[in-house]
């Protein structure tokens, strides 16, 4: 499992025996969305959290760094 797919899991397993109840829920990203949130990071509005940039050729230790469940961000595979 990727990200903080197996912590969600966790979560929703461990809810019933715990104070906080937790529901989940699916975003779905529409053009217009993402345009604004485009428009926002060109003005400097916001500022995307990147953890780490890695080449096409690091792919690999890419997806290692996110499984160890290190990422504080977002990974950047550039070309």
């Amino acid at each position: 499992m990727l990200g903080g797919i197996e912590r969600n899991l966790a979560a929703h397993l461990l809810s019933p025996f715990g104070t906080q109840r937790l529901r989940a829920f699916v975003v779905r990203n529409s053009a217009e969305d993402l345009a604004t949130v485009g428009a926002l990071i060109a003005e400097g509005v916001i500022t995307p959290a990147v953890d780490r940039t890695f080449s096409l050729d690091e792919a690999a230790a890419a997806v290692r760094y996110l499984v160890d469940g290190r990422v504080r961000g977002k990974l950047v595979i550039v070309s």
